[in-house]
């Protein structure tokens, strides 16, 4: 069944888990602290090798898209230095950064033309298609832009096709694609002399059904202005097919800015939706090039950009964002993103958004020997989130980022890189997962409950205590990492303080141990995980209340918990004149009291 895009909330996206369901639905309403105020983007394990660095021929990153649960592929252009002749490859990954099959072409049943800058786009469900440039070596000219699409399995759906052929001559580059919920997609790029205006280099695009039919013609998108220069175009696209296209212009906002940024919205039936506007309107000087657009399921996007010469810091280059309401009003203003790098001239911005419009911007650290990438995070509403992130490797240049994001704001980067050995060049491809949340810090406490408020004295009662881990819990992950969440703590340890003057009886319980010294102290651990935002199972001290009426006090800690100890109270008092007496009991039904008490004080807590 295809996924329906009306069924999008305005609310994060739970991963389909049967497993992280069942455990959504015990913790009942517990908080996700991170939902309105998300935590800084953190890496998940290491970098993946896509390709890994050593003497291969040269490698190039193109593309990365991901689908809503954050199955992920990656495509590169691997040119051999001895022949000069490309080629064009894609590899799939599961949401937990494993391979899922091997790498494989993608250009395969285009055998005339060097393919190079392919490009990818992903629907909800994993189908994806990619594109690419064509280079045609006896004439040197880019002669067509062709794509193949895929089911979420890799194979292939139909064959490559040309998505250029209304326009059999000239040269054609920088294709780009984008992918609605349902399949639906549009490619865009730039043709060169191909108008009757002045305009050497125009923006063209044109629509495609799921199932890789070509919806009416190619259309010119910088139709509102057709001298200069149109270039480097980007495309975005919300659930249900709108769409917004970026490019950079020369020489059209009539100010000292050479190149400027511009972006023309559409509707899913391709007509135009208002005019095209100028998305850097603040800076009326220097250079504003190379834009990147990302859009949410709603229509929402932010516009991203490197414009030259703004600030006042060393850097000549920095990058600027704009975000934008789905109708096309933007929503504050212009704000710089590479606010935390003053020398570095970074360069070549990325821009990926969430379901929600939670976005990250990725760009290139031209400056630094070796390069490096920087990352920042946002909130939907523009905020930051967390200071820059920089992603470097030793003695190895890194470059060529494309990032992209799950509906629930899981990340990847995909990058290249290259190095310089004593005789030749490394080349290689790696890929970076990141969650949207950075693993909070583990808040332990311990709980407990008697099973009576009152007790006649010399009358036997338990306590139950609990190692709760109120971590805020991440529920976007996969099975293999549910035993741990992100802030699990393995093996918790909990001191017990107990009245002295009361004998203690056996304690344990499930996959408890306890040392101590039966009169005043307690120390048990629990062998196993306790999940974040979970509990632990609990622990039972049996106990006897001394002879003397009066109040006994008992608490708990748990090791290395900045959180204050636990205290609670009993009364040893004797039966009101006329009750009757209290009677022993044994150790089953001192669990079986202690249960009934956990599960009670579960449920309450899941519902407050």
């Amino acid at each position: 069944m295809k996924f329906d895009p009306s069924s999008i909330p305005r609310t994060r996206f739970l991963h389909a888990s049967s497993v992280a369901c069942a455990v959504a639905l015990a913790l009942g309403t517990l908080p996700l602290a991170w939902a309105s105020t998300p935590p800084p983007g953190t890496p998940i394990g290491s970098p993946i090798a896509v390709i890994p660095l050593e003497q291969t021929p040269s490698v190039f990153t193109g593309g990365v898209a991901t689908d809503a649960v954050g199955d992920f592929v990656v495509t590169w252009t691997t040119r051999d230095q001895a022949t000069n002749f490309s080629n064009t490859y894609a590899q799939r990954y599961a949401a937990d950064g494993k391979p899922e099959g091997s790498a494989f072409l993608v250009s395969s049943g285009v055998k005339t033309a060097d393919p190079v800058s392919p490009t990818v786009a992903m629907d909800a469900e994993g189908d994806f298609v990619v594109d690419w440039a064509s280079y045609n070596l006896d004439t040197l000219y880019f002669n067509g832009i062709y794509a193949q699409r895929y089911a979420a399995d890799g194979k292939p759906e139909g064959s490559a096709f040309l998505v250029s052929s209304e326009f059999p001559m000239g040269s054609m580059a920088s294709p780009v694609v984008a992918m609605d919920a349902m399949g639906d997609f549009v490619v865009a790029w730039q043709i060169y002399d191909q108008t009757s205006s002045t305009s050497k280099w125009d923006i063209y695009a044109q629509r495609y059904a799921a199932d890789g039919n070509p919806e009416g013609s190619a259309f010119l998108v910088n139709s509102g202005f057709t001298v200069g220069e149109q270039a480097g175009p980007v495309v975005a696209m919300d659930a249900t097919g709108d769409f917004v296209v970026a490019w950079q212009s020369y020489d059209q906002a009539g100010a000292t800015s050479d190149y400027d940024i511009y972006a023309q919205r559409y509707a899913a039936d391709g007509n135009p939706e208002g005019s095209a506007f100028l998305v850097n309107s603040q800076f009326a000087i220097g250079q504003q090039r190379y834009p990147a657009v990302a859009m949410d399921a709603a229509g929402d996007f932010v516009v991203a950009w490197q414009s030259y010469d703004q600030t006042s810091s060393t850097s000549k280059w920095d990058i600027y964002a704009q975000r934008y309401a789905a109708d096309g009003k933007p929503e504050g203003s212009a704000f710089l993103v590479s606010s935390g790098v003053k020398t570095a001239d970074p360069v070549s911005p990325t821009v990926a958004m969430d379901a929600v419009g939670d976005f990250m911007i990725a760009w290139l650290n031209s400056a630094e020997n070796p390069s490096t990438l920087g990352a920042q995070f946002y909130r939907a509403d523009g905020l930051p989130v967390g200071s820059n992130e920089t992603l470097s490797s030793t003695n190895t240049n890194i470059y060529g980022q494309v990032v992209s994001m799950d509906a629930a704001g899981d990340a990847v980067m995909g990058y290249s890189m290259f190095n310089t050995h004593t005789t030749h060049f490394n080349y290689g491809i790696s890929a970076q997962r990141f969650t949207p949340e950075q693993a909070s810090p583990t808040i332990l406490e311990a709980v407990g409950v008697s099973s009576e408020s009152t007790v006649e004295p010399g009358s036997p009662f338990s306590v139950s205590f609990e190692v709760v881990n109120r971590t805020v819990p991440s529920f976007e992950t996969t099975d293999a990492y549910l035993n741990s969440f992100i802030g699990a703590v393995s093996d918790p340890t909990i001191a017990v303080t107990l009245p002295a003057q009361a004998m203690i009886l056996p304690a344990g319980g499930a996959n408890w141990s306890c040392t101590g010294n039966r009169t005043a102290s307690l120390t048990c651990t629990y062998a196993g995980y306790v999940g974040a935002g979970q509990y632990s199972p609990p622990l039972l001290v049996g106990l006897v209340a001394p002879e003397t009426p009066g109040t006994l006090v008992y608490g708990a800690s748990v090791t290395g918990s900045s959180e204050p100890a636990f205290t609670g109270s009993v009364t040893v008092a004797n039966a009101p004149s006329g009750s009757g007496g209290g009677g022993g009991f044994g150790w089953i039904e001192l669990v079986g009291l202690a249960l009934v008490g956990f599960l009670r004080r579960f449920e309450e807590k899941s519902a407050a």
